[in-house]
């Protein structure tokens, strides 16, 4: 796999940043094209579907792992010695859903065009995503100039404690590491588990025909039904105030793939001929 990262930047050390210590003083950023990344998937997937009369179940399981190991290039020394779960991979993700049909109206069939209901409903359950703990501050391992963002040090269990939506992860499990440490910090990156999801949508649609070519559909949408709140990533600098909160900013829109924001009802009134 390819990545590109910044080159010119001196070795992690105790020795104060100068733009001397760069393997090129003249430039400001010099970037390499490397292609020694590599990745690892590992899943396992369990599905079922059963149908008793008009009604059908089905549900799937999924257990992955995915790792690459060029996903942090802070270092560029130091860049693919070690395997980091991917931050957008959820390893636990399960789905199940039915549906079901109801059939009314008198009179033969003709062509399938009856007056019927369909019912439909699905739901989602699946651990969080994975993100970095994160500080502020002076470079510790002095291969910049002035504040950076990058790994503290981590010192305790993250998930120690009661996990809240003011407090998701423990904060006293990372400290910021010394300005003059001559390192960068000892924390992984993505080993903090975000948010799960628990939401459910329903589907309803009525179809009537008048004729062979005529017909009125009506259909009714709801996502989310529970209106349930989710998130993205809470705040996960230590560095600034009320880390492991989740706040508004960090809810999910309701663009996400598995409809994660508020409840919203959608209804459609079509004629068809």
């Amino acid at each position: 796999m390819n990545y590109t990262l910044d080159v010119n930047k001196p070795a992690a050390s105790t020795t104060p940043f100068a733009n001397s210590r760069k393997p090129f003083p003249i430039w400001a950023s010099a970037y390499e094209v490397r292609t020694d990344g590599r990745w690892k998937y590992d899943s396992a997937v369990v599905s079922a579907q059963r149908s008793i009369g008009p009604v059908t179940f089905h549900s799937s399981f999924t257990w992955a792992k995915n790792r690459s190991n060029y996903a942090n290039t802070t270092d560029p020394y130091n860049v693919t010695n070690v395997w980091t779960t991917d931050a957008s991979g959820r390893q636990r993700y399960f789905t199940g859903g039915e549906g079901h049909r109801f059939l009314s109206g008198a009179g033969p069939i003709v062509n399938h065009l009856v007056s019927d209901w369909r019912v439909q409903t699905i739901a989602t359950f699946a651990s969080g995503q994975y993100y970095s703990p994160l500080f502020t501050g002076a470079d510790p391992a002095n291969a910049s100039q002035g504040f950076v963002t990058q790994l503290p040090n981590c010192v305790g269990d993250p998930n120690a404690g009661a996990r809240s939506l003011a407090t998701w992860f423990n904060p006293s499990a990372f400290t910021v590491p010394s300005a003059s440490a001559g390192r960068y910090g000892t924390c992984g990156m993505n080993t903090l588990e975000g948010y799960p999801i628990h939401v459910a949508h329903v589907g309803l649609a009525k179809q009537f025909s008048f004729t062979e070519q005529v017909k009125l559909v009506f259909t009714a949408q709801i996502s989310n039904v529970t209106n349930t709140p989710h998130f993205t990533v809470p705040n996960n600098n230590i560095s600034n105030p009320n880390p492991g909160m989740f706040t508004a900013s960090s809810l999910a829109a309701n663009s996400s793939p598995e409809r994660l924001g508020n409840r919203q009802i959608d209804l459609k009134l079509r004629l068809v001929w």
